[in-house]
């Protein structure tokens, strides 16, 4: 059976982390690369199952702990619910009031958003009250040329 090579850019989508990052814990590993691929001008570098295995241990996640949402962005799955354990149902426990703060954190951004607008309207609504008594009082004390004459 033919063990497959992984890429940098495959090996960080699976984590969830920069090219960067997965190439310095690779060389902090002390791991080699297993195949060099030319394509055209460049060479693509592939790595082992053996050091997929080392990322898996340094980061602690499985290959299927880490999903794609419907927005693209990588999540993580949690296996908890199926564990019975005490640290599963606290796991559990913890994700719900992690879920409970993230409602309410989205029902006080439209409550800050609502307040910002009506305190906008009324700072509009006062700056054009106090535009009409200077707009009248310039209008009262302006008299024509002929009426300066003829009065």
């Amino acid at each position: 059976m033919t063990e497959r090579n992984y890429t940098i850019k495959e090996l960080a989508d699976e984590f969830g982390k920069s090219k960067q990052a997965i190439r310095n814990a690779i060389t902090k590993g002390g791991l080699s690369v297993s195949n060099r691929k030319k394509t055209g001008k460049l060479t693509v570098l592939e790595y082992s199952e053996k050091t997929r295995s080392f990322l898996a241990k340094k980061y602690g996640e499985d290959k299927d702990s880490t999903i794609v949402d419907k927005s693209g962005q990588n999540t993580k799955q949690e296996k908890a619910a199926d564990n019975d354990s005490p640290s599963g149902l606290a796991l559990n426990a913890l994700i719900k009031q992690l879920e409970e703060v993230n409602k309410q954190l989205t029902i006080k951004d439209e409550q800050i958003k609502d307040l910002h607008t009506l305190l906008d309207q009324s700072q509009k609504l006062q700056l054009s009250e106090k535009k009409k008594p200077l707009l009248e009082d310039g209008a009262e004390k302006k008299e024509g040329f002929f009426s300066r004459f003829f009065k």
